[in-house]
């Protein structure tokens, strides 16, 4: 809506469900590289390929622009006896294969934190996974899971109201997002993921196109409402052009396609 009385016309966002996002994907796939078809999407976009979700890759798009990160974070119970990282990574080396840990789904960027942690510390545990974040907090709380991990926004509110605490977060330094939560690399776990948000246009966009989309999404994530709401679900404004985030998802990819190969 930021955008509406920048380029002065409607934007309308309609959810397309089916096959894990993979019908909305096709559908901008197929549209006119006219930019009035946007694709928004995250980073299932490109382990949904190397998993046999989507049968086509972030390549087979044009990248528009990068809105913002997201953190995954690292949750147990509020009354559990686990009090920090450094907690979790003891009792995973003394019990490996033991404990619970429940995440949305497998592939899902949730599943590959804790898939991340794991490898990073050689120690296992027994995966849980669920349909998505709502039943993934649900088990959490309810203290039929160990660990959990979930994105900040879906642990934030049960976090403070001490129902839930957050051990770390996987960005790859502590954000103003998530005030007082260590990343995973500053209690020393050597891994960091992001939970990126961009948007998509169809293959062949002219570039007269994009900049002028870029311009203006460049002054729509600076509108303060905006902000604010990506405040409340604790996301961090990272703007980025289509040429930046062209070097990004190709770094991204990079990783993504490894770690998934690490986990097989």
């Amino acid at each position: 809506k930021a955008l509406e009385p920048i380029i002065g016309q409607p934007v309308i966002v309609t959810n397309v469900v089916g096959a894990g996002g993979a019908v909305g994907h096709n559908k901008v796939k197929g549209s006119a590289p006219d930019g009035y078809t946007i694709l928004f999407s995250s980073v299932s976009f490109l382990s949904g390929y190397y998993l046999g979700q989507f049968p086509f890759t972030w390549q087979e798009f044009d990248p528009l622009a990068m809105l913002t990160d997201e953190a995954v974070v690292v949750t147990v119970n509020g009354n559990s006896f686990i009090k920090t990282m450094k907690d979790l990574l003891a009792e995973m080396k003394a019990k490996s294969g033991q404990l619970s840990w429940a995440y949305a789904g497998t592939g899902n960027s949730t599943h590959l934190v804790a898939e991340g942690v794991r490898m990073a510390v050689g120690s296992e545990f027994r995966g849980v996974p669920y349909d998505g974040g709502a039943q993934t907090r649900t088990a959490i709380l309810g203290g039929h899971v160990d660990v959990a991990t979930m994105t900040g926004g879906e642990a934030w509110a049960q976090t403070q109201a001490g129902k839930l605490r957050i051990l770390a977060s996987s960005l790859p330094k502590s954000s103003t997002a998530l005030p007082n939560i260590p990343a995973l690399r500053e209690q020393g776990v050597p891994f960091q993921f992001t939970l990126w948000k961009n948007l998509y246009l169809p293959k062949k966009t002219p570039e007269s196109v994009k900049e002028t989309l870029n311009t203006a999404i460049a002054k729509a994530v600076k509108n303060p409402e905006f902000i604010k709401l990506m405040d409340g679900i604790r996301s961090d404004v990272d703007y980025q052009d289509h040429k930046a985030l062209a070097k990004t998802m190709t770094e991204e990819d990079r990783f993504i396609k490894d770690l998934l190969t690490k986990m097989k």
